[in-house]
């Protein structure tokens, strides 16, 4: 089934987690040099996130810039057995060329047998519902340090793995930075990753 994503306009408090400064124009630098690191949440935005009713969230940082003719694509991997069948960016054409301490967000909430994916960003926020009820999952992080991203190489943050039966193995990437482990072992499961490219002219 086809992924379908809705987006939703404005800033959401706890999905986007704007941060007070915004993105003023100026000259754009040529060349892309963007870091993504993990962000942990204090004790009372914990709380304030538990009364939402999402089940799992979890917050990465973005500072940088990101270069003239380049573009920022968000995608959601979804594998089945092990093997990936789809592959298509929900966000794409970034607007926003500089960041300062700019969260993203990716999670999850679930009711029997349908999952609401949720993606925020300063943007707004994008939900996916979809049929997938297995009788077991497991959700992580896949980014545990701060990273540079590099033109043309996905990086992995955040995975959520389902089965029917058995048991799942860790949600790890390999020594080339790939899905391996319990995403390929499960039933279904889901990666988000972002990734730098040239932007489209279309």
């Amino acid at each position: 089934m086809r992924i379908k994503w809705v987006f939703i306009i404005g800033i959401v408090l706890l999905l986007t987690a704007c941060t007070p400064e915004q993105t003023f124009q100026k000259d754009r630098s040529s060349k892309t040099v963007l870091t993504i690191e993990p962000y942990e949440v204090n004790a009372k935005e914990k709380e304030l996130i538990m009364f939402t009713g999402i089940q799992d969230i979890q917050y990465f940082e973005m500072d940088g810039n990101l270069g003239e003719g380049d573009d920022l694509q968000k995608t959601l991997e979804v594998y089945e057995n092990g093997k990936l069948v789809e592959n298509d960016p929900f966000s794409s054409n970034q607007v926003e060329y500089l960041f300062k301490q700019s969260l993203l967000s990716f999670g999850f909430t679930s009711d029997e047998e349908k999952f609401k994916f949720i993606h925020g960003s300063e943007g707004g926020t994008f939900t996916m519902v979809n049929d997938f009820g297995p009788s077991g999952y497991t959700f992580s992080s896949l980014l545990s340090k701060k990273t540079t991203l590099e033109k043309g190489q996905p990086l992995y943050l955040y995975a959520i793995a389902g089965t029917e039966d058995g048991q799942i193995s860790g949600l790890t990437l390999d020594e080339k930075g790939k899905p391996s482990g319990g995403i390929l072992e499960a039933d279904k499961a889901y990666v988000f990753k972002v990734m730098v490219t040239d932007r489209s002219t279309e």
